[in-house]
């Protein structure tokens, strides 16, 4: 059955579920049910065929990483699809309630208590299609959920929208700064805090907020700014517009570590989005003992199989 759902032989699957049925739960060496494997290959045709056969869509491999964590995200390069619309369109049918059990299921591949939202969202998704029905299609408890960092999937956004570069070419500046831009994980905020404004202000396991840690992080890039021109020639700058810049753009002779991104983009969208929901801003949620407890046991998990 494996074989066959590698193959592109859709017959030789519809003959086989309907002639050895008890094949449909058949895991491989690596725990895999055909149905990951053509979730994991991304046949969607092969994963339709199973599922009405009667394959169990909540089957997990040997990290616990059930069809949608591999179908967003393959283990390897997974199958190529040439219409973007067929992911989109077979999660938008599927039964609701079968989709959001998916959704919330979480594996144990580091950090720890991943949902496929979360453990995709690490590769920095472009915002496609197959991101934005995701996003429609996901029910708020999903942003909420804390991994084994003690982060929700708005921390890791938060987190990952600065970039380092240990060297640049000056010849290669251009380039590099469309490489680092498109990369960035700036064009997720927004659509999140959107979809889920209230996880603004819900603590991770160290009591920080994704609003917390975007302040924090503009302040040092502020006091970064000032003290490499500082540095450089021993006199603190006056304020101005030019403190938006990275810090090579102060000069070409610069040769240390330089750090890039669309200049304090994430800072900007979220002041703006909290600026605008005063009136009816929402309380901070405070991280529980018992959820801290959850965290300490996620974190257990992956140190395990590693």
């Amino acid at each position: 059955m494996h074989c066959a759902v590698v193959s592109r032989n859709m017959e030789l699957v519809k003959y086989l579920v309907s002639t050895h049925p008890k094949l449909l739960e058949q895991r491989s060496v690596d725990g895999w049910t055909p149905l990951l494997v053509a979730a994991c290959q991304r046949k969607i045709e092969a994963v339709q065929i199973l599922l009405d056969a009667g394959a169990n869509p909540f089957a997990t491999d040997l990290l616990e990483r059930n069809m949608l964590h591999l179908l967003l995200l393959s283990p390897g390069e997974g199958g190529w699809i040439s219409d973007p619309s067929v992911i989109p369109s077979f999660l938008k049918a599927m039964p609701r309630v079968i989709l959001k059990r998916l959704l919330e299921q979480r594996c144990v591949e580091n950090p720890g208590g991943l949902t496929p939202f979360a453990r995709w969202i690490f590769t920095r998704p472009e915002p496609s299609m197959l991101f934005t029905t995701v996003l429609e299609l996901s029910n708020v408890r999903v942003f909420e959920i804390l991994d084994g960092a003690g982060r929700t999937l708005l921390h890791t956004v938060c987190a990952s929208h600065l970039l380092t570069l240990l060297s640049y070419i000056p010849q290669q500046l251009i380039e590099i700064c469309s490489q680092v831009i498109n990369s960035s994980m700036d064009n997720l905020i927004r659509p999140i805090i959107e979809k889920a404004p209230h996880i603004l202000f819900v603590e991770g396991k160290d009591g920080e907020t994704p609003v917390d840690m975007v302040i924090e992080r503009h302040l040092q890039e502020l006091l970064r700014g000032f003290v490499s021109r500082y540095l450089r020639s021993r006199r603190w700058p006056m304020p101005c517009s030019l403190i938006h810049w990275p810090l090579f753009a102060f000069g070409t002779g610069y040769n240390g570590p330089a750090f890039l991104r669309d200049p304090y983009k994430c800072w900007e969208i979220c002041r703006e989005i909290v600026n605008s929901r005063k009136s009816s801003q929402p309380p901070r949620k405070l991280i529980t003992a018992d959820e801290l407890d959850e965290i300490t046991q996620l974190q257990v998990l992956p140190s395990k199989l590693t």
